[in-house]
Order: C-alpha cells, then structure tokens, then sequence
C-alpha cells in the first residue's frame, strides 16, 4: 500500500491527493482581533520556524483582514455550497 498525503482543499468533505512535488503549505491563523492581543506574536514566530524549511510555503491570515459578520446567512454555510452573500466572506472562503 502507497502512502498519500491528503489535501482537504476544495468542497468542504472533500480530500484529494498531494502532489508530491508540489510545496506544502501551512496557514497560520490569527483569531483574535483584540487590540492589546498576544496571538500575533507567536504566528510570527511560527511563520519564521516554518518557512525555513524546504518545499513549505507558510501564509499568515489575520482576522482582523477579514472583519467577517458571524451568523449572518440563511443557511449553513455548508448548505451555501460557496455562494455567500458577504463580500468578506468570499475573499475569505478560498484561504
């Protein structure tokens, strides 16, 4: 049996192979927005660590980019199959 990396890019449920050629790549998430907040300190930290290491590739996704309304569809977002109304949360939905 071949051992695969898996990616759960795509539709939420979904899992496709990892190319093995390709860069890994590792999203490190801010999550609070606080204004005296701690978090963005070791994300950085984490970044540094992670990116000097070969074939991996490390973004930082603040939330405080993305000022996203909570609760504010119809539906779950899953049922929404991608279409959201929220401009926010569209430029968020692909990270």
């Amino acid at each position: 049996m071949e051992n695969v990396l898996y990616s759960s890019e795509g539709k939420a449920g979904d899992s496709v192979p990892l190319d093995r050629h390709s860069d890994l790549r590792v999203k490190v998430i801010i999550g609070s927005t606080r204004e005296k907040r701690y978090g963005d300190k070791p994300a950085h930290w984490i970044s540094e660590v992670v990116r000097k290491e070969p074939g991996v590739k490390c973004e930082i996704l603040d939330l405080r980019d993305f000022p996203m309304p909570f609760f504010d569809e119809p539906l779950s977002p899953l049922r929404l199959n991608g279409k959201y109304s929220n401009e926010v949360v569209k430029r968020w939905a692909p990270k």
